[in-house]
């Protein structure tokens, strides 16, 4: 809501939402994040 509403305002301010969710979601371990990033990659082939 904030991207789509907010997003436009300040220098990279959608960007600092954005990364502020992928810190929170990934906890700051890439391990983390490539273990769901593939989940994300097989379950879209599955549905397609």
């Amino acid at each position: 809501r904030v991207v789509l509403l907010e997003g436009h305002t300040g220098t990279a301010a959608a960007g600092r939402v954005i990364e502020a969710f992928g810190e929170f979601v990934v906890g700051g371990s890439y391990a983390v994040g490539l273990v769901l990033f593939t989940i994300l990659v097989v379950i879209n082939f599955v549905v397609v």
